[in-house]
């Protein structure tokens, strides 16, 4: 029986030595990274990518091809484990155990491979890094932090991967996850240098805030005019189907404001067209700014109070624990991290009979 054209096409494809991207040097010294689409006898047309996403189509005459170097079948697959170590900055034990698994199915399917060597490095290192991770260590910026020393810093490190992450919120634009984020950090964390690191700029980010919502509400009733305009310069069709969807929109953010606001969200979500959400923006950045302006009842580094009592009850007796309890009672350390105090505390001494 005739095999379909399509699957003959297909095995053709996969079983080409042009499946994958090969690097065309030219007699010039430059090169091409390309896959081959087609040939005649004078020239290739070549699939280049313009961008990640983007693709294009070029004709290389082969009189201008010095060679070409056929890319490794494994290569594709490879640059795919290959990002899991940068990447891995406070996984849990579980996404290591996912990322073993991935670098362990590249090593059985590439035996033979180029990388194979590269790769077997790098699950050398996951399974290092998890066995860390195991014993209760964490890994920030690159580093692996055993357990030990996390614990001996947990307050502050926390205070500061948290610090970090709403920066990189604030980088990629999101002012309100970040400024949630912060509210977080000021409710478990304040007093830790990261806390006083990031409030200048916490401040400044809420006035901004404060000041595009104030700016919009500002122009509410205009804008509203505006669009109302805009509308019935639609056709009635058009128009209809836009106010529903304006509609339609709006219920939904109405919707999920009323649960934030309910559930005691600081920051709520903001919309130029619901007049609520500008107001609460407003209100929220004036309190807080004038709340985070005033001092803390405790002006020394939380951070350091907690690194320090830890030394202190691990090292000491019993005697030592009255005054362990007055540095954390002048700080706002939450509880959880008063228990991991409390679990090194020297036993006070047996009375005597």
């Amino acid at each position: 029986m005739k095999k379909p054209l399509f699957n003959i096409l297909f095995l053709a494809l996969v079983n080409s030595p042009h499946c994958f991207a090969d690097t065309f040097v030219l007699t010039d010294g430059s090169s091409i990274e390309g896959k081959i689409l087609s040939e005649t006898a004078e020239s290739y047309v070549l699939e280049v990518n313009v961008t990640k996403n983007i693709k294009d189509e070029k004709t290389v005459p082969k009189a201008n091809v010095f060679k070409i170097v056929a890319e490794s079948p494994d290569k594709a697959a490879f640059e795919k484990i290959e990002k899991l170590i940068a990447a891995s900055d406070l996984w849990s034990a579980e996404q290591y155990k996912k990322a073993i698994t991935e670098v362990e199915k590249f090593i059985t399917d590439h035996k033979s491979g180029t990388k194979l060597t590269q790769a077997k490095n790098i699950l050398d290192k996951l399974k290092a890094e998890a066995e860390e991770i195991s014993k209760g260590g964490i890994k920030y910026h690159g580093k692996v932090i055993a357990a030990a020393e996390y614990e001996a810093n947990a307050y502050e490190l926390d205070a500061e991967i948290l610090a970090h992450q709403i920066q990189v919120s604030l980088k990629a634009g999101q002012v309100v996850p970040a400024l949630r984020a912060f509210s977080k950090l000021d409710a478990e964390y304040a007093g830790t240098s990261s806390w006083r690191t990031l409030l200048p700029t916490i401040k400044q980010v809420m006035q901004e805030h404060g000041a595009q919502a104030q700016q919009l509400l500002d122009t509410f009733e205009n804008r509203a005019k505006e669009r109302e305009m805009n509308l019935q310069q639609m056709t009635p069709s058009n128009r209809s189907v836009t106010k529903d969807a304006i509609a339609e929109e709006e219920a939904v953010f109405r919707m999920n404001f009323a649960k934030e606001k309910e559930a005691g969200v600081i920051w709520p979500i903001l919309s130029p067209s619901v007049k609520e959400s500008l107001q609460g923006t407003v209100s929220t950045s004036q309190s807080e700014i004038a709340r985070l302006s005033e001092p803390l009842s405790f002006a020394g580094d939380s951070g350091k109070v907690y690194r320090e009592t830890l030394a202190l009850l691990k090292k000491s007796d019993y005697s030592v624990v009255a005054e362990a309890r007055k540095a954390i009672s002048e700080t706002q350390i939450p509880e959880r991290y008063i228990m991991k105090l409390r679990a090194v505390m020297p036993k006070p001494p047996t009375p005597e009979n």
